[in-house]
């Protein structure tokens, strides 16, 4: 009997549950006829896709029954990528381009089709029959096929967070403070993508200490240069983000932007710089003894910050200057701008000695640090400040000196050297005006320095020890220095009672011996006849007497010789007057406070 053909052949459906896809060495599976899981792959990285055996395999047939011209072939396809012949799909991808090269990262889908011919043979009365041709096919249920989705991964920028910075750094140079410590994240394209592939990005630098962790890095900045550079890369895909790290310079620092500081009068302002070469000016520090002091700072680079940083300030004083600027500076914090134009405010650890004293050597190493998370926490040298001027001064200084001159403030200072009160600071003050070399005017007894109640310390400083004087100048002069390191004295007038100011009506009175600037020994201001004051300044604190007009005799009668000198420094009234003036007039002298001279150039 002849047997039919075999219609259900053409029918045969894929039978297997499971199908396995073998990926690079890795194997994705999937139930039918669902997709596998999409595959996450580097793009530029080479993929083979191989399909298994036996998805063709050929119904099971009766025994008698056997199969003849059998064929598979199998084809496969990516959608907007390149195809091919076989159960191997080996699928490119390159920025470049080329034939059969994915060209750009993204989803891809990939087809597999198959089909199985074959004919059942069969003997029947001795002759070889056949049936056929007959198919098996793929999944015939999704027509035929088998499809995998892939996605191909780049990397598309990188974003940097911390230190108030964020946005995009890749592909452009940023400027980042030397010491700080920022986060990049890697973003992925497609944007979309699920997820990074296995292993990705990589994460690579030049001059930065990185800390990889996945899509993000921590990127610390432990040295200074240009051209540093945090490179993360997907496959052949890759993003640089450069950097200058920068490393300010100490360019000023001021001491008397405040109340507290004491600013210096300089005629000529053209003082020091901070540091050679550049144009910003540091005027000295002058600060009241035994207190604080603070500094103002102002830093600057040849390259402006991309993004602010708050950091910490420290100014490290040379131990041998520790005892006038009250130990190191710091720890105070300030924000480096953008454009370097902010200032930092540091104060002294401790109080400076409680003495008038002056340093014109004072080194100061400056540095700042961006502390911990956001930065290395280890401090930056920025630069010395070497030679700066310090003066301690008693009290804030007063009228007419309550912004001393610099060379006023100089000679005091050196003058009053250590003392440890106002008394004692003027009477050393009162002992170098005596001793300077001027010579009291016993001619007409004029003032060279002081015209309508105006006193002209640039020519007294001029001529300094060659210039005649008389008490009013000395007077002033003493008030002038004293004043600018904070005795906060005054000027005395003794005169006859008879005298009227007012009226410029004078009544002189006769004098013991006693030592003029520059003269002899003598009871009178005239080398003709003994002449005695018309009036007599002297300078004071409260009612304590310092003259630096004249020695008076300290003997037990000032009226003849011999004589012992004595300069009035801190004397009361009561005994400076019994040495002073002659005993006739002693009885008729009274004194005045007058005003000090206000001083111009």
């Amino acid at each position: 009997m002849k047997k039919q053909s075999h219609p259900t052949h053409t029918m045969a459906v894929f039978l297997l549950s499971i199908v396995a896809f073998t990926v690079n060495a890795a194997t994705f599976t999937s139930s039918l006829p669902l997709e596998p899981e999409p595959l996450l792959k580097p793009f530029g990285e080479t993929i083979t896709i191989i399909l298994p055996d036996g998805l063709l395999d050929l119904p099971e047939l009766p025994e008698n029954e056997y199969y003849g011209n059998v064929t598979r072939e199998y084809h496969w396809q990516v959608i907007g990528g390149p195809g091919g012949d076989g159960r191997t799909a080996t699928i490119n991808s390159s920025t470049s381009g080329g034939t059969n090269v994915i060209s750009s990262p993204g989803c891809y889908t990939l087809t597999f089709t198959g089909k199985a011919t074959y004919t059942i043979c069969w003997q029947e009365n001795g002759a070889e029959k056949s049936s056929g041709p007959h198919n098996v096919t793929l999944t015939p249920s999704q027509g035929g096929r088998l499809t995998m989705t892939f996605w191909l991964i780049g990397t598309s920028h990188i974003e940097i967070s911390g230190n108030e910075a964020s946005g995009t750094v890749s592909d452009q140079t940023s400027n980042l403070l030397r010491g700080t410590k920022y986060t990049f994240r890697a973003y992925r394209t497609p944007a979309n993508s699920p997820g990074w592939p296995s292993g990705q990005p990589v994460w690579s630098s030049s001059g930065i200490g990185i800390s990889p962790n996945g899509d993000e890095c921590v990127g610390t900045f432990y040295s200074g240069g240009e051209g540093k550079t945090l490179t993360t890369s997907c496959g052949a895909i890759s993003k640089t983000a450069t950097f200058n790290s920068v490393t300010p310079q100490i360019q000023r620092v001021e001491f008397h932007w405040d109340s507290q500081g004491i600013h210096i009068h300089d005629l000529k302002d053209k003082w020091q710089a901070a540091i050679g070469g550049l144009t910003a000016v540091n005027d000295p520090a002058c600060y009241v003894q035994g207190q604080k002091g603070k500094a103002r700072l102002k830093f600057h680079a040849d390259k402006n910050l991309t993004f602010p940083v708050a950091v910490s300030l420290r100014g490290d004083v040379h131990w041998l200057d520790e005892y006038i600027t009250g130990e190191d500076y710091g720890r105070d914090t300030m924000t480096f701008g953008t454009d370097w134009s902010n200032t930092g405010i540091v104060e002294s650890e401790a109080n400076a000695e409680a003495k008038v004293k002056d340093d014109y050597d004072v080194d100061i190493s400056w540095r700042y640090k961006v502390r911990s998370p956001n930065g290395s926490n280890e401090w930056i040298d920025t630069g010395d400040t070497d030679n700066l001027r310090y003066y301690l001064v008693w009290a804030r200084p007063q009228f007419p000196q309550e912004s001393p001159w610099n060379r006023v403030l100089e000679m005091a200072v050196d003058w009053a050297e250590g003392d440890e009160s106002a008394e004692e600071a003027l009477g050393h003050v009162t002992e170098e005006i005596y001793n300077s070399g001027f010579v009291y005017d016993v001619t007409n007894g004029h003032s060279s320095f002081i015209n309508d109640g105006i006193f002209y310390l640039s020519s007294c400083l001029d001529t300094w020890g060659n210039s005649s004087v008389n008490c009013a100048d000395t007077s002033n002069i003493c008030c002038i220095f004293g004043n600018a390191i904070g005795c906060n004295s005054s000027i005395t007038m003794f005169i006859h009672n008879n005298t009227d100011l007012d009226n410029g009506y004078y009544v002189s009175y006769l004098i013991n011996y006693v030592k003029l600037l520059g003269r002899q020994w003598a009871n009178s201001i005239s080398n003709q006849v003994r002449k005695g004051f018309d009036y007599h300044a002297i300078s004071s604190i409260i009612s304590n007497i310092y003259d630096p007009c004249l020695l008076i005799d300290n003997d037990s009668d000032p009226t003849q010789s011999p004589h012992t000198g004595l300069l009035p420094k801190g004397l009361l009234p009561l005994f400076y007057l019994n040495a002073l003036v002659d005993p006739l007039y002693l009885g008729n002298i009274k004194s005045e406070e007058i005003d000090i001279c206000e001083v111009i150039p």
